[in-house]
């Protein structure tokens, strides 16, 4: 009995360490948990203030939720409840102009000396003979089945562009925490 309580007595008087986990670690977790696409450790640290450029990227701070999807508000803020971050960084990708090589003008030609031209002769008119009010109603509807398809084309275009909008997007959105990048969502 007594080894007990000399035991209870020295922890009593030391201190209790406990070691949480890093950022890092419980955004891993979160994801883990919540069956999220693998996190991804960016080469970058420090929260940004102003755009950045780099390679195919644009980085930019987070200033307005509402223009990102139900999901990734969400994500966000279940790891702004389990984690301190130091700001939230949106990339976007940005499509790199390929260089063109400089191409030497070619040398001044001379032309050859033009043809003169000359009135055609007088010929006599085969149009006479066409019924234009058949020809007419013809193509008034055949302006109106190609107005008819031109529409349904539209209305389709219209319904895929409006499905698709918020998953036709590029951005990332990256937290970071104790100065480490952390891409959490990709929207494609």
């Amino acid at each position: 009995m007594e080894t007990k309580s000399k035991r209870t007595s020295n922890l009593n008087k030391g201190l209790i360490f406990v070691i949480a986990p890093s950022p890092k670690e419980t955004i891993f977790e979160l994801a883990r948990k919540h069956h999220w696409a693998e996190p991804i450790l960016l080469r970058a640290s420090g929260m940004i203030e102003t755009p950045l450029v780099e390679e195919k990227w644009r980085y930019e701070p987070l200033t307005d939720y509402s223009t990102l999807s139900r999901a990734a508000r969400k994500r966000i803020e279940l790891i702004l409840k389990a984690v301190p971050v130091d700001g939230i960084i949106l990339a976007h990708e940005i499509e790199v102009e390929p260089v063109k090589p400089k191409v030497k003008p070619l040398p001044w030609t001379v032309a050859p000396k033009p043809v003169p031209w000359r009135f055609p002769a007088p010929q006599t008119n085969p149009l006479k003979e066409v019924d234009w009010e058949a020809v007419g109603k013809v193509a008034w509807e055949v302006t109106k089945i190609f107005g008819v398809v031109a529409l349904a084309i539209l209305a389709a275009i219209a319904m895929f562009a409006g499905a698709f909008a918020g998953c036709m997007t590029d951005p990332a959105i990256i937290v970071v925490a104790e100065g480490e990048w952390i891409e959490i969502y990709r929207y494609y």
